[in-house]
């Protein structure tokens, strides 16, 4: 959903990614992800509903970012993970010179998870991770274990036992309101 409501953004297995109007399912525009991009499986709005990302499954760390108002590609967010586990977000050089922007200030992480996987057969370890609303922590769950960090600067926070230990463990904004409220 955009903000303010007026706009829905969905994609699809087909690689369309579609925005529609709320109020009564109108097609607004469509854009066909690129050539094996694999399905175009999250779609973020920015906070201002300018700008939509778009991630695609076989794109890794990379969400392609769209105008909202007619799906003109401008650039890209590119996902870094640090040395310690923290994920950062910044726009590609296209980004920055087609918005003007060069920080991630006009999304909010929350809306965004990232999955990683790493190796192939039997050996495949997979992460995912998911941002506290305020954006001061993350939470990776992989191989058994979900760990919450601190984003300033990826101490552990707190190390529970849970989740798949050999696939991905999905999850959705795992923050009490107290936990993401009282660690700065």
């Amino acid at each position: 959903w955009s903000p303010g409501g007026t706009r829905v953004a969905v994609g699809s297995t087909d690689r369309w990614v579609r925005a529609r109007a709320a109020s009564n399912g109108a097609l607004v525009w469509s854009v066909l992800q690129p050539h094996r991009s694999g399905t175009a499986d999250q779609v973020v709005y920015s906070n201002d509903g300018t700008q939509l990302a778009v991630h695609n499954s076989n794109r890794g760390g990379t969400y392609r970012v769209h105008r909202a108002s007619d799906g003109v590609f401008l650039g890209s967010l590119v996902i870094t993970i640090q040395p310690n586990g923290v994920v950062t977000f910044a726009p590609d050089a296209q980004l920055t010179a087609a918005t003007g922007d060069t920080t991630i200030a006009r999304w909010r992480i929350a809306n965004f998870a990232t999955v990683q996987v790493i190796g192939s057969g039997y050996d495949k370890i997979s992460t995912n991770w998911v941002f506290s609303p305020n954006g001061l922590l993350q939470a990776s769950a992989s191989q058994g274990t979900i760990t919450v960090q601190r984003r300033s600067d990826g101490s552990t926070v707190q190390l529970l036992t849970a989740g798949n230990a050999r696939s991905t463990t999905p999850m959705r904004a795992p923050f009490s309101p107290f936990l993401a409220r009282n660690v700065r």
